[in-house]
C-alpha cells in the first residue's frame, strides 16, 4: 500500500521507502560492527599465541639454563638425562651452545639466549645426557 501526501505542492511518496532505506543503514552498521569484532578477536588471538611462543621460547632456554647450573653446582660423577620438545608450540626450532657460554634457542620469530656455565656438547631436541666430569660439563 502506498501513501501520497502533499506538501507544499507536491506529491511524496510514502515512508515505505525511508523505511527501506533506514533497514539497509541499520543493516550496513551492524554488519560493520560484526567486522570490527571479528577483527578486534583474530589480532588478539594472534598475539596469544605469539606470546605464548615466545613464553615456550624462554621456557625451553631455562630448562638447559636450570640442567646446567644443577650440574655446576653437584661434584664431579654426575650424570642426568633430560628432556627437551621436539618443537615449540606447533614450529620447528634451533638450539646452539655458542662459545660453550651461551645457549640460543630461536624460532622463525623469537630467539631467546641465557648466559651459562662453560659447557662442552650441544643439546638436542628430545633426550639429553648432562654429565659433570673433571669439573667439567658436558651435554650429550
Amino acid at each position: 500500500m502506498c501513501y501520497k501526501l502533499k506538501i507544499r505542492g507536491r506529491m511524496l511518496r510514502s515512508a515505505k521507502g525511508q523505511a527501506t532505506i533506514e533497514l539497509l543503514i541499520y543493516f550496513a552498521a551492524g554488519l560493520t560492527l560484526m567486522v570490527m569484532i571479528s577483527a578486534a578477536i583474530v589480532v588478539n588471538t594472534t598475539n596469544r599465541v605469539d606470546q605464548r611462543e615466545q613464553e615456550l621460547t624462554r621456557s625451553v632456554v631455562d630448562d638447559v639454563f636450570n640442567e646446567v647450573l644443577l650440574a655446576s653446582i653437584v661434584s664431579d660423577g654426575y650424570e642426568r638425562d633430560f628432556e627437551l620438545p621436539d618443537k615449540i608450540g606447533s614450529k620447528e626450532y634451533n638450539m646452539v651452545i655458542l662459545n660453550e657460554s651461551v645457549i640460543l634457542v630461536s624460532t622463525d620469530i623469537y630467539e631467546s639466549s641465557k648466559i651459562i656455565f662453560t659447557t662442552t656438547g650441544q643439546p638436542i631436541q628430545g633426550m639429553n645426557t648432562i654429565r659433570k666430569e673433571n669439573g667439567e660439563i658436558s651435554i650429550n
